[in-house]
């Protein structure tokens, strides 16, 4: 009904800003109460400030609901903000074409609330989204029937969230069936329930949202989903690979048929039996994660084999971060290539790269990502400190490379959200919104699950309760090093470099880990390093974790080579540990003296051996640049070691004694000798590497393992018994290929 028409059945009717006012016909009014406007779609909005309702009004008039809203052919909208209203949407699409197209009868879409609209002068259909108590909460509105180069068949009332299509059924549907049927877009949910099929309807293929939808389908034992083959079914398979349900899905295969409106139109009188018929075929999803996984750790097991099986794995990729041009001490990027490969543990490594600027932090940390997948890492640039919080990207098992550490909020709720996600594995932030629909403020809980390991870099140290959740790496600022650096720059500017290192084979390694490899790792000698390392410090309790990570992040590595614990755990040996300790020595002898670090030892010595110097002889004494030797006294200053005793010249004396140099990690010898002390190895020798075999004394036929390493099933069996895989160890006298 035209609104015009609508208000000849009133009394007292005025015009105001908004809209207009009348006498309520519901009640005995005196003085105008009843407010009239208007609102998308043209439907007429009714507001009684005595408290009548809708329904109250129209009954009083002799009206319908029906009425409120504008009538097919009765007119046309203004264009509305929200809405694309470009001549190309074609002719439009009318409620019985749509009914003629889907092969659903007019009567059955109207009883949904679908109707006729009119937006810029053509005709669409309006589908309300109703919540579990019936209520409308939005409106999606289609334009034509098929898609046209810019795919613009909907768009969606103003102020509308969407939701999954047809909660306002899903009580009934939760108290008949132990099954649902999950699809894409609301037309194939209109086909199944005019079949007498429950389903629900996702408004697009990105629009899933686990946190909103999940609690709809708890309690349903089984959900069918079809999953269509194009770009909007590969967006379906991402998320439904991390949901919590995804062991209740099953999927249907219509075959060639796209959806269950493709189905339902290649033959309308059989669809429910051919549906019946596609659920008894659908596969559960655990069953073809499994089988793709399969294959893709075979994919991935072929390039990276030399390299899961080079007992020389770590050195190999020190050889490749320098044959593409890092120069210097390889320890800053085999600390982060460890770093980002610990992500896959449950408590991976958290770093800090702390040196004075142009000193080369981001290239270490850019030296260990070239062998990474781009997919391992979730990098920020710059941002503002609530970024991480407000990303829509997903944090498990990756590692967060924050360039600058002054993206890192140091005070507030975000930076506690933060400091938890290092710490915890888990970040969750509370933030107050206002609820489009209520227009009151609530509260909404930001949830990012790990674990998530982090690095960042920063040319000072970081706040205290951040940077006792990192190590802090420190780049080398001596002459040799910055000579090494020169001379790549050189060999750059001559031409460029042949770097003929193939990186497919290290990005494989790291894939293969992902879906072939196990993830958890079992350090047999723990309990021994925790009793030999230093526990003055009460920092010491999280960096031992970070040493534990750096070991259990070598060994996940190694892992093709090592033996496996009763539960299938990767057994850690002391060759894991020496590896550890090669790059970590320096960082926790650092944290044992107070951070004090062999470059800033050497400052403070030589100071000590003048009684007082000023900065810029002692620049020269060292042999270093003004700028090197500023950094370090300025850090040394912070923390005491040195004092200023005038500012212009910059003289320097010794304050607080250094502390004793110590080594604070045991030696490999030390630590086998006390582990062999303690009785909890029976041989005196280092675990060798193993030959994997399945430890099942059944025959062949009935050996339905897979092969931990390469993911294969073909195993052959040793005169001893124990059955070897025949793609990782060929039997004797055969090819692997």
């Amino acid at each position: 009904m035209q609104i015009e028409n609508f208000l000849e059945h009133l009394k007292r009717v005025k015009r105001n800003s908004k809209g207009w006012q009348a006498l309520c016909p519901a009640h005995n009014d005196k003085k105008p109460s009843l407010s009239i406007n208007t609102g998308d779609e043209q439907r007429i909005l009714l507001n009684c400030f005595t408290g009548c309702t809708a329904q109250q009004i129209v009954d009083a008039i002799g009206l319908k609901m029906s009425d409120l809203f504008l009538e097919a052919g009765g007119g046309s909208y203004p264009p509305q903000k929200g809405i694309k209203h470009s001549k190309d949407r074609g002719p439009g699409l009318t409620l019985a074409d749509y009914a003629d197209a889907k092969k659903l009868p007019l009567p059955f879409l109207e009883q949904l609330g679908i109707r006729q609209i009119y937006i810029g002068g053509k005709p669409s259909i309006a589908i309300p989204y109703k919540n579990e108590h019936s209520e409308e909460v939005a409106v999606q509105f289609r334009h034509a029937l098929v898609k046209g180069e810019d795919d613009n068949r909907f768009s969606w009332r103003r102020g509308s969230k969407t939701q999954l299509y047809g909660l306002e059924r899903l009580p009934a549907a939760q108290q008949k069936y132990k099954h649902i049927n999950l699809v894409e877009g609301a037309s194939d949910a209109q086909t199944l329930w005019f079949a007498g099929e429950p389903a629900l309807g996702i408004p697009g293929a990105s629009n899933w949202n686990e946190e909103r939808d999940v609690p709809y389908l708890n309690g349903f034992e089984v959900i069918y989903i079809v999953i269509e083959n194009d770009k909007g079914g590969e967006t379906v398979k991402n998320w439904l690979s991390k949901s919590r349900i995804k062991n209740c899905m099953h999927i249907i295969n219509l075959g060639t048929n796209k959806d269950p409106s493709g189905l339902y139109l290649a033959d309308p009188n059989n669809f429910l039996n051919n549906w019946k018929q596609a659920q008894t075929k659908a596969i559960p999803w655990h069953v073809i994660e499994e089988q793709e996984r399969r294959e893709q750790t075979k994919q991935y097991y072929k390039p990276a084999k030399a390299l899961l099986h080079n007992p020389k794995l770590l050195d190999v990729i020190g050889e490749a971060i320098k044959a593409r041009g890092y120069a210097g001490d390889l320890r800053p990027p085999l600390i982060a290539y460890v770093a980002l490969t610990s992500r896959l543990l449950n408590r991976p490594n958290n770093l800090a790269f702390v040196a004075q600027s142009g000193a080369g932090k981001n290239k270490a940390v850019d030296a260990a990502l070239d062998l990474i997948p781009s997919e391992a890492v979730h990098i920020m640039k710059a941002g503002s400190e609530r970024a991480l919080i407000y990303s829509d990207a997903d944090y498990e098992h990756k590692t967060i490379i924050v360039e600058e550490a002054d993206s890192i909020p140091e005070e507030g709720p975000a930076a506690s959200a933060i400091r938890s996600l290092a710490a915890s594995n888990r970040m969750e932030y509370d933030v107050v919104e206002k609820n489009a629909k209520t227009h009151r403020q609530e509260t909404r809980r930001i949830s990012k699950s790990g674990p998530t390991g982090l690095i960042t870099t920063s040319t000072k140290s970081l706040p205290p309760q951040m940077n006792t959740r990192t190590l802090e790496v420190p780049i080398s600022d001596d002459e040799q090093q910055t000579r090494d650096v020169l001379l790549v720059h050189a060999r750059n500017a001559e031409g460029p470099l042949q770097n003929k290192t193939d990186l497919s084979p290290f990005i494989a390694l790291q894939q293969w880990l992902v879906v072939g490899g196990m993830h958890h790792v079992s350090i047999p000698f723990a309990t021994t390093l925790a009793r030999m390392v230093p526990a003055k410090e009460v920092r010491m309790r999280r960096d031992f974790l970070q040493l534990l990570t750096c070991i259990q992040a070598i060994a996940l590595m190694y892992q093709c080579q090592r033996k496996r614990t009763s539960d299938g755990w990767v057994l850690a040996i002391f060759d894991d540990y020496t590896e550890a300790r090669n790059l970590l020595a320096n960082l926790f002898d650092a944290i044992a003296s107070e951070g004090l670090t062999t470059a800033i030892r050497q400052t403070v010595e030589i100071v000590a051996t003048h009684g007082e110097i000023n900065q810029t002889e002692l620049a020269k004494v060292l042999g270093l640049a003004a700028s090197t030797v500023s950094w370090r006294v300025r850090r040394a200053i912070k923390t005491g070691w040195l004092v200023r005793t005038s500012e212009r010249p910059i003289r320097l004396i010794v304050g607080t004694p250094l502390p004793d140099a110590t080594t604070s990690l045991p030696t490999t010898e030390q630590l086998k000798a006390a582990f062999e002390d303690s009785s909890l190895l029976e041989e005196n020798e280092t675990p060798p590497p193993p030959t994997k075999e399945s430890n099942v004394d059944s025959p062949k036929s009935q050996l339905t393992l897979s092969c931990t390493a390469c993911g294969s099933s073909d195993w052959w069996q040793r005169p001893d018994g124990g059955w070897v895989c025949n793609v990782c160890h060929p039997e004797p006298n055969q090819s692997m290929e």
